[in-house]
């Protein structure tokens, strides 16, 4: 079974997300978990962004979603709907325990979205902000443009 799982950009490559990994590893012991994260850097997702990610749902029989700071991000709600839309099962990871999803969610906006981030950043450290910004950096390259930084 492959199972794409969704979840905040500001997570890729933290220790929450590992725990998390290992948490669906732990309940769906021979799945395949496809991580949006882990094509964070190849050319493809950097042109295609989104409609790549929907793809990857496409291709999975299991999405699995975390919430941050108990809210669906922008693009975590669309691959939720998406999922749900072309009959894909979702289920939501809160707590350790997994819970069934049949309808539709609601989700906050991108500019909301980069806001509740930039609430992260102001909770833990730099870290997440250096992160961030360097994937922005990564993206916007690729189109030709060059920062000083």
């Amino acid at each position: 079974m492959k199972i794409y799982y969704a979840h905040a950009i500001c997570l890729y490559g933290t220790k929450h997300e590992k725990n998390e990994m290992k948490q669906i590893k732990k309940k769906f012991p021979t799945s395949r978990i496809i991580d949006p994260g882990s094509h964070e850097n190849t050319f493809e997702k950097s042109i295609r962004g989104m409609e790549f990610c929907l793809e990857l749902v496409e291709n999975s029989d299991l999405l699995i979603f975390t919430k941050l700071l108990g809210n669906i991000t922008a693009g975590v709600g669309k691959e939720i709907n998406h999922a749900l839309k072309k009959g894909i099962s979702v289920m939501e990871l809160k707590n350790g325990k997994f819970s069934k999803i049949t309808e539709l969610v609601k989700y906050l906006s991108r500019e909301e979205t980069i806001l509740l981030y930039g609430k992260i950043v102001s909770l833990s450290n730099w870290f997440v902000l250096t992160y961030f910004l360097q994937k922005i950096v990564k993206r916007y390259r690729y189109f030709g443009f060059h920062f000083l930084v």
